[in-house]
């Protein structure tokens, strides 16, 4: 499990408790722990695909990768809001929020659909 603290506008929002899928995609989920704990820098370059066995949910933790292209995996990520086929199958799905998810949806009310900051 590995959490984030969230503020928003300069106010704690609350905190968003994901579970890592460590036994079926452990490279990836490790490299995540590491990057919300500050033991690791974020990833510059590519790493392996590892597994597409979890499937997307809401709530799903995701890496994002170059469309297409394979190992192409950054410390880039998402959470799922929404069911969404579309990405099945393409990228790592590697974790899910098991508590606040009420802050991912108020963090969405004040970003873009694409994902960046009003």
């Amino acid at each position: 499990m590995v959490f984030f603290d969230i503020a928003i506008s300069g106010n704690y929002a609350g905190r968003i408790v994901m579970e890592l899928f460590t036994n079926t995609t452990p490279k990836t989920a490790e490299n995540f722990r590491c990057l919300c704990t500050g033991e690791k820098g974020a990833t510059k370059g590519g790493f392996a695909d590892e597994s597409y066995v979890n499937k997307l949910k809401v709530g799903s933790l995701m890496m994002i990768k170059k469309i297409s292209i394979p190992d192409s995996n950054t410390t880039a990520f998402a959470i799922f809001t929404t069911d969404e086929d579309y990405w099945e199958g393409t990228n790592v799905v590697f974790g899910k929020v098991v508590d606040g998810f009420k802050v991912v949806e108020e963090m969405q009310k004040i970003g873009t659909e694409i994902g960046f900051i009003k």
